[in-house]
């Protein structure tokens, strides 16, 4: 059992010295009621792997993300992770012909309504992940950057107007007084 456990550690430890590396350029640019975010992927790898997907973290309301667009032979799609927080993502179910070898490069781009903030450099909750990463052929699994890009960061909340504020305080003022009589 215990050269099973430093077998595994082992492999472990090299998968982790194995690094996968990607750079990006992004943009964010506002055009009338809608943002449109714009991402360039380049596979900076040594040529023993392929990306096959792309991440972007931000707590985001998935219903906010609209009009996507990627390279031939990438899709798009969302998912809500464990911390709450909206993980888009473009993947290729092809990545012999469509994924990003290295020095290859992809383009992809959604659109939120202008109204969303912005956050930089969004870390993902008790698990200390930049806002970005990808997903690999041969590694697999998320091999996430640490790193800042624009990711929408969901519509600011309001706050009430003050004299909505007073008529909720004594309308409940007056429910409790009625009660107890």
């Amino acid at each position: 059992m215990k050269s099973a456990t430093v077998v595994i550690a082992s492999i472990l430890a090299l998968c982790a010295a194995i690094p996968v590396a990607a750079s990006i350029i992004w943009n964010v640019e506002t055009v009338g009621a809608a943002r449109i975010y714009s991402y360039t992927y380049t596979n900076t790898e040594e040529p023993s792997d392929i990306i096959t997907g792309i991440h972007v973290y931000a707590p985001v309301d998935a219903s906010l993300v609209s009009a996507w667009q990627a390279d031939e032979g990438w899709q798009f799609d969302t998912a809500i992770d464990y911390s709450g927080a909206l993980d888009i993502l473009w993947s290729t179910d092809y990545p012999d012909l469509y994924g990003i070898p290295n020095g290859g490069v992809v383009h992809v781009s959604f659109k939120t309504p202008a109204v969303v903030g912005t956050v930089y450099g969004y870390v993902l909750p008790d698990f200390q992940i930049g806002n970005w990463g990808y997903d690999t052929k041969y590694f697999g699994g998320a091999w996430t950057m640490f790193g800042s890009v624009p990711v929408p960061q969901g519509v600011p909340g309001s706050l009430p107007e003050p004299a909505t504020c007073l008529a909720v305080t004594l309308g409940c003022a007056f429910l409790g007084l009625r009660r107890r009589r």
